[in-house]
């Protein structure tokens, strides 16, 4: 059917159009009905998108893919465990299917379900050994888990696979702070804004790299782009830095400005540790 060929492309719209076509002149092609609920799926149509995705179920209970495709469907509405239900489905279906695999190890990730999310990770690199994403996704677990030098090794295994793989830099860097590899850190930091300039967490970790090595005038740089961004207007903790690397640079009217301002963001957030720290910092 065509409009595979447009979802390829990522033209959802043509791609509803060309499936509907193909429902109206045989209403029980199950594969049709899936691949209009994944149109939808990606127009963000959630409903439309179930609906078809239900009818290419009830006419074909053993297609796999559509269990899988549900799954991102429930998972969009807020129902976590009905999409786990699916993946469970899927999987049993079709064994080698590891975006099953893989959307049921980030489930269960966010379930707090490391162990299974780790053996979920492992099994689509046992199925498709060239997946960064899944070397980056156990990483992270494992980071969770607090295995960072295992973390570490995951994510070198993910650039080594892709380069240019922005986030799997920044999550290395983080993993080299936390073994007190500052330098590393920073490094990976940088690799991080080569591969994606626009890219403010990268900023604003690297920033707090550079407090944490003393290198004030970098620190406060990168911690300044990082708040340029209307995504981190709302971060205290770029303003506690930027507050920090100010007092250390003499300019005390600015940091104050900054504490003041992460001081009122901590108290909106309920965060009475920051909000504390902040104060000792004022006086």
């Amino acid at each position: 059917m065509r409009g595979f060929a447009w979802e390829e492309v990522e033209n959802y719209p043509e791609a509803v159009n060309d499936f509907t076509r193909a429902i109206e002149l045989n209403g029980q092609l199950s594969t049709a009905y899936m691949g209009r609920g994944v149109a939808h799926y990606h127009l963000g149509l959630y409903d439309a998108a179930l609906s078809d995705l239900n009818e290419a179920i009830s006419r074909d209970p053993d297609l796999a893919r559509a269990y899988l495709n549900r799954s991102y469907v429930y998972f969009r509405q807020g129902r976590p465990s009905r999409a786990l239900e699916d993946l469970d489905r899927a999987i049993e279906l079709s064994p080698t299917l590891a975006e099953a695999y893989l959307s049921r190890g980030t489930i269960r990730a966010e379930q707090g379900d490391l162990l299974g999310a780790e053996q979920d990770f492992t099994k689509v690199l046992q199925l498709n050994p060239d997946s960064a994403t899944a070397y980056k996704q156990r990483g992270d677990v494992l980071m969770q888990a607090g295995d960072a030098a295992a973390a570490i090794a995951d994510y070198t295994e993910a650039l080594t696979i892709d380069p240019s793989y922005a986030e799997a830099y920044l999550a290395r860097g983080k993993a080299r702070m936390a073994t007190g590899d500052a330098f590393g850190a920073i490094d990976d930091y940088s690799q991080a804004l080569v591969a994606r300039p626009s890219y403010p967490e990268a900023y604003s970790a690297r920033g707090a790299a550079y407090l944490e090595v003393g290198q004030a005038q970098n620190a406060y740089d990168d911690l300044s782009q990082a708040i340029l961004s209307n995504t981190n207007q709302a971060n205290p903790d770029l303003f506690f830095n930027r507050g920090m690397v100010r007092a250390s640079l003499g300019d005390d009217v600015g940091a104050r400005r900054d504490f003041e301002q992460a001081a009122n963001l901590y108290l909106q957030q309920g965060n009475a540790a920051g909000y504390r720290q902040t104060l000792q910092q004022m006086r």
